[in-house]
């Protein structure tokens, strides 16, 4: 599965740019927050792809990336993911292959607190909805 979940042909190279990005969602990095009156939106990218090399072909490591087991937490106005492999061949790359990563940890600290928050996972795709807490006002 690619980006965006088009189905890569063959084995074509990859670009540099696609690289770049699996390499970001390796780290945590590939993600975006979105506010609205009620909640915040975090979007949360996971890898897509085995990192493309020699030692991936030689251990015969399929191209699509396992799922990460992830957790989520909330303080107050701080939401944290935290996210781990387990699939045991695709570990054998992590620490030898560059920029592979066994887990990550990524700290979302937001301008209102919140109160509760629901996830949903599909495609390699976290969606965490941070609903605001609900301020009434004095009379």
């Amino acid at each position: 599965m690619g980006l965006f979940g088009k189905k890569e042909s063959g084995t074509a190279p990859y670009t540099p740019e696609f690289l770049e990005l699996e390499r970001r969602k390796r780290y945590g990095y590939a993600n975006k927050v979105e506010e609205t009156g009620e909640a915040y939106t975090i979007t949360m990218f996971f890898p897509t792809i085995v990192p493309p090399g020699e030692l991936a072909d030689k251990l015969g490591l399929p191209r699509e990336m396992p799922d990460y087991d992830y957790g989520v937490a909330l303080s107050e106005s701080t939401l944290t993911v935290k996210a781990r492999l387990r699939d045991e061949n695709i570990l054998k790359l992590t620490g030898i292959v560059n920029s592979f990563p066994d887990r990550f940890f990524k700290e979302f600290i937001l301008a209102k607190p919140v109160s509760r928050f629901e996830t949903d996972y599909r495609n390699k795709v976290l969606t965490i909805t941070a609903f605001k807490i609900e301020r009434k006002e004095e009379t």
